[in-house]
């Protein structure tokens, strides 16, 4: 069970040392590999009561609407809190970098007026190159539309993945949506 108790036993030092640490302690959790925390990933977005960027444990798929989340740093951005926060699925309180809506009702990537910018194709599905044909030739901008585009309603994961693996689109591409959305973790800093 996940208690501030538990949670402490993992860290090492008093729980009212974790106040506002929310990506540190969350991550330190996870790579803890202790079995509360197995198959957890740290996600990162927005969370109510807590003004700016915010992360938490997602046991599973951060874009799981479902999926349970372990916040155990809420109580110090959110006095109604106490202790370790618990719920399954987002509710009304969580939204992680681009879980809200579809990549429909975001829209299309505008027309490039810059330098085309390309990723290896070679590895995408069909689906996957399909809709890079749909966006048609993206400049920064562009790819930086689909860095800030909702996940859901096309291939994010792959799309994203092989942008990872282009020096010039890389830096386009928000480091949490590479972290959340794909198999790629970024500096060690989701899993």
């Amino acid at each position: 069970m996940i208690t501030t108790k538990r949670i402490e036993e993992i860290l090492g030092y008093p729980f009212s040392e974790t106040a506002y640490l929310c990506h540190g302690i969350s991550l330190d959790l996870v790579k803890s590999k202790e079995p509360e925390f197995m198959g957890g990933r740290v996600a990162r977005g927005l969370a109510r009561g807590v003004m700016g960027q915010h992360s938490w444990i997602v046991l599973g798929n951060p874009y799981d609407p479902e999926a349970t989340i372990i916040d155990p740093t809420l109580w110090s951005y959110d006095s109604r809190i106490s202790g370790v926060h618990i719920q399954d699925g987002w509710g009304t309180r969580y939204c992680p970098h681009g879980g809200e809506g579809t990549i429909w009702q975001y829209g299309r990537p505008p027309a490039p007026t810059g330098e085309i910018l390309t990723i290896d194709e070679s590895g995408l599905s069909h689906l996957a190159q399909a809709f890079l044909e749909l966006c048609g030739p993206l400049d920064a901008h562009g790819w930086s539309f689909l860095g800030d585009a909702p996940v859901e309603g096309w291939p994010a994961d792959e799309i994203y993945t092989a942008a990872w693996h282009s020096d010039m689109v890389r830096p386009i591409i928000p480091i949490d949506k590479i972290g959340m959305a794909t198999d790629i973790n970024p500096h060690g800093m989701y899993w």
